[in-house]
């Protein structure tokens, strides 16, 4: 993999994710609604400045990549509106125009699945996303969708309580089980998500990834 799109690039996993991929030697389109945000890294990285409704910036970041990774997370401050579901639409429009397969993206345990078991750590906070925060369940409901519809390479991260810790390189993936951890270091989520999008262990599926 030697050029990757990045969306979500200047929040805390999203600077974690550009710092390591640089590091591996990736070339990276930071995608950016205020690059400033991205600090000393701006100078490093090919910097595509827009929205989540501009589908042709969208389409300016994605061109060329070899995968997409988007450390998008949903919000609860914007009712009746899906500027994630909207955004992730322009990109799987953008990597199918463009002939590019594989694309990564976050969601939490509250997006149960298939085989899930119950999780007595993490059940609280998925049954309060739910009936709580509607309008950023909606959008991480609508961003399975738009990733299960596209025929792409598609893998959507669920984590668990995200922490500043070091990273280790001791990370569990799977389907939510009662002794799935409860937290993830962004250190070590930002290097999972580089290492799937190139192994495609996960492609079409939704694991939950915690700290092991």
């Amino acid at each position: 993999m030697e050029r990757i799109a990045v969306f979500g690039s200047t929040g805390a996993v999203g600077r974690r994710i550009v710092q390591q991929a640089l590091e591996r030697g990736i070339v990276v389109v930071a995608y950016a609604r205020r690059p400033e945000k991205l600090g000393e890294l701006q100078d490093r990285v090919e910097l595509v400045v827009g929205e989540l409704a501009d589908a042709d910036a969208i389409d300016r970041a994605v061109r060329g990549a070899d995968a997409v990774v988007s450390a998008l997370g949903p919000t609860t401050l914007t009712p009746g509106r899906r500027p994630l579901t909207v955004g992730m639409g322009h990109v799987v429009d953008a990597m199918q125009r463009h002939g590019v397969r594989r694309v990564l993206a976050l969601a939490t345990p509250s997006l149960r699945q298939e085989g899930d078991a119950t999780n007595l750590l993490l059940s609280p906070v998925t049954t309060v996303v739910q009936l709580f925060g509607s309008t950023a369940y909606d959008e991480l409901r609508g961003t399975e969708r738009v990733l299960r519809e596209s025929g792409l390479d598609w893998t959507l991260a669920r984590v668990p309580f995200l922490t500043n810790a070091a990273g280790t390189g001791r990370i569990r993936a799977g389907r939510l089980e009662r002794t799935t951890g409860a937290t993830l270091s962004r250190d070590n989520l930002a290097s999972w998500m580089l290492d799937e999008a190139v192994r495609g262990d996960w492609i079409g599926q939704a694991p939950v990834v915690c700290d092991a």
